[in-house]
């Protein structure tokens, strides 16, 4: 099943003498089930394929289908739902609230109070629990980015999309955070994940390599 269908994307910022070309024409496919590397060197286009999948920022030009619907022509309702149901995503540096504790920050995204009790099981799962009244400053940088993971759990979404999940971490916390998400792609769950690590490329079954906004390598690996 496709996740995603990328035709003739653009991408382009300012006008005339400013003009910049993030993403050029790119054409890609995301599968259900897939984990996914979008790798390239600063510039290629990376983290803009990434905050477009997400819906965070307008396209120029081409289409992005999500499940086969056009995500252009979604109403600003429509693309509230799609991020807040069917994607959960992770940044670089966490993006945690500082005055909020662990569990008020994986509670954000939702409303319920019955949706407690659904963080804390996810918090268990990822060796949280005892953390759950914890304020960021008091947790490590591996701690910090599993509740981060936790935060795009709770709304079990289709997909997680994770921009240098491992960039603020040492390469031991790096390798346990690839654990993690191995798990959670081995219960089927969409991974797209852009990083510079050809270490953790290596362990993705899609890698997609861009290059001056153009994708340049796209290999499905069976693994």
């Amino acid at each position: 099943m496709k996740i995603y269908e990328v035709r003739r994307l653009e991408k382009v910022y300012g006008k005339n003498a400013a003009r910049g070309i993030a993403l050029d024409g790119i054409n890609l496919t995301i599968n259900k089930g897939e984990m996914v590397a979008i790798v390239g060197k600063s510039g290629s286009g990376k983290s803009t394929l990434l905050n477009l999948l997400a819906g965070l920022i307008p396209l120029t030009q081409g289409s992005i289908l999500f499940k086969q619907e056009n995500m252009s022509e979604f109403k600003d309702k429509q693309m509230a739902s799609y991020r807040n149901k069917n994607i959960g995503y992770i940044v670089q540096n966490f993006g945690l609230i500082s005055t909020m504790t662990v569990l008020k920050n994986v509670l954000l995204p939702m409303k319920r109070k019955k949706d407690v009790a659904k963080a804390l099981v996810i918090l268990k799962q990822l060796g949280m629990d005892e953390k759950a009244n914890k304020y960021p400053y008091e947790l490590s940088g591996g701690e910090r980015q599993r509740v981060a993971i936790a935060r795009a759990l709770i709304n079990d979404p289709d997909v997680i999309l994770a921009d240098e999940p491992t960039g603020a971490l040492d390469s031991e916390n790096g390798a346990n955070l690839m654990k993690i998400f191995k798990s959670l792609n081995q219960n089927g769950l969409t991974l797209v994940i852009v990083t510079h690590d050809e270490g953790i490329a290596s362990q993705c079954n899609h890698r997609i390599k861009l290059k001056d906004g153009k994708v340049i390598e796209d290999i499905v690996v069976n693994q």
